[in-house]
């Protein structure tokens, strides 16, 4: 997982401007506004998120979503350049890979503060997150009822500075080994988010099926390698795979689980 940034853009009331119709900029005037200066209090970071309600009627609420769900030419464009102008920080990489679960590619756009629930923000480049359907379709509410976010927020959280807390387990059975993964005890309001988030979006199983294929990848990868050439590679691996994917990722994940279970890699070095 890594933070994501977004290249800079013109003000929310100029991009709406482009997207909504004169009628509609014409009868819902002070909306825009409302609009507008929600964006700005969205900028100001994610300590501000819970405290965000809709500011217009429902009429114009209705007005943002339907633009959204729409097939204008200028709402496909936008959409088209926000995710080509989203990349990945510290490397510039276009996001290709999903955020939320690093496994699936990231063919959606999640609104981060529900349409829903603030739905004049249903076009603000701030507020859509490129993800996987499934992600999209899964994550449930951003905040919890007691006002806990429970969504990892890509452009804001300090994401890269969170430590570990993928855990993993390795059983075997007769049909082999198998890992499964919770999260640790975490330190700080990311961390807890991220514990959170990670439980959401369901990754203890997302990781388990793709620990799954991990496993066979590697075993036909160091079949006929010693133990201890099997783990310089897996290390090597680690360390690039945290630089490009972040400390708790899936890959990072199993390659750890490789590394404190000498049953496991002495299993895929057969």
């Amino acid at each position: 997982m890594k933070r994501l940034e977004q290249s800079k853009r013109r003000s929310y009331q100029d991009d709406l401007a482009s997207m909504l119709t004169m009628s509609e900029q014409r009868r819902f005037r002070q909306a825009i506004r409302v609009a507008h200066r929600q964006s700005k209090t969205f900028t100001r970071g994610v300590t501000h998120f819970s405290s965000l309600r809709t500011g217009v009627s429902a009429e114009a609420g209705q007005v943002f979503v339907k633009a959204y769900k729409s097939n204008r030419k200028t709402v496909s464009s936008f959409k088209e350049f926000h995710r080509s102008a989203v990349r990945v920080r510290g490397t510039g990489d276009e996001v290709t890979w999903c955020p939320y679960c690093g496994l699936n590619g990231a063919s959606d756009l999640d609104h981060y503060l529900e349409k829903s629930k603030v739905p004049e923000l249903a076009l603000f480049a701030g507020n859509l997150v490129p993800c996987c359907p499934t992600c999209n379709r899964v994550r449930g509410r951003t905040f919890e009822k007691n006002g806990q976010r429970r969504i990892l927020y890509f452009y804001g959280d300090r994401i890269d500075r969170l430590e570990c807390l993928v855990k993993s387990t390795v059983r075997f059975d007769k049909n082999g080994p198998s890992i499964s993964f919770c999260t640790k005890r975490a330190r700080g309001d990311v961390g807890r988010v991220f514990c959170r988030h990670f439980e959401a979006v369901r990754l203890a199983s997302n990781f388990r099926d793709e620990a799954s294929d991990l496993l066979k990848a590697f075993r036909g990868q160091f079949s006929g390698l010693s133990d201890r050439i099997a783990t310089q590679v897996v290390r090597k691996d680690l360390t690039e795979t945290d630089c490009r994917c972040g400390v708790n990722s899936c890959r990072s994940a199993v390659l750890r689980a490789l590394l404190s279970s000498p049953e496991l890699m002495k299993w895929v070095c057969q």
